[in-house]
């Protein structure tokens, strides 16, 4: 009996183990993802952004920092709206989310650079593409009832200077 015991713990330490280098690989994997990001593009980092995707993700991830942190669900969120919206397949939505949320995370309030985030979106998205992207931020804003005064200011802000 002892042995059938020590070999469910041994099977059970093995799945620890297992888990734990499965864990630290993909914290290893975004380790260096943000250093080459860090690299190729120095310190500001809002200003090398020349996807509109990243832009456009930064901006709803403010929407969402605005109600508090960002939670997984909010990420998955971002993800959907990246590869259903944007139209982008699923493993690049993840990457594109990535990317926005660290940038996102190094910043206080991305909105302070909304000149700078909204070039790449003026650059290269249509008249419509840029509407879709006003009515998701709306979307996004109002996802869990009113629009904060915060949420409004960036709404407002966006629209005013996208259409410019």
């Amino acid at each position: 009996m002892h042995l059938i015991i020590a070999a469910i713990m041994a099977l059970g330490g093995l799945a620890w183990a297992i888990n734990q280098l499965l864990n630290g690989a993909a914290d290893a994997k975004g380790a260096v993802r943000r250093i080459k990001w860090q690299h190729r593009h120095g310190k500001d980092l809002v200003a090398a952004i020349d996807d509109p995707r990243i832009a456009a993700v930064i901006l709803l991830g403010q929407l969402m920092r605005y109600e508090g942190e960002i939670s997984p669900s909010d990420r998955d969120r971002l993800a959907e709206i990246v590869e259903k919206d944007l139209r982008t397949p699923a493993h690049e939505a993840q990457e594109i989310v990535a990317q926005a949320l660290y940038i996102l995370g190094q910043r206080n309030d991305a909105a302070n650079e909304l000149s700078k985030l909204l070039l790449p979106i003026r650059d290269a998205c249509t008249p419509e593409e840029r509407a879709d992207l006003l009515r998701l931020m709306n979307e996004v804003a109002a996802r869990n009832g009113e629009i904060s005064p915060m949420q409004q200011i960036l709404l407002d802000r966006t629209r005013q200077r996208m259409m410019d």
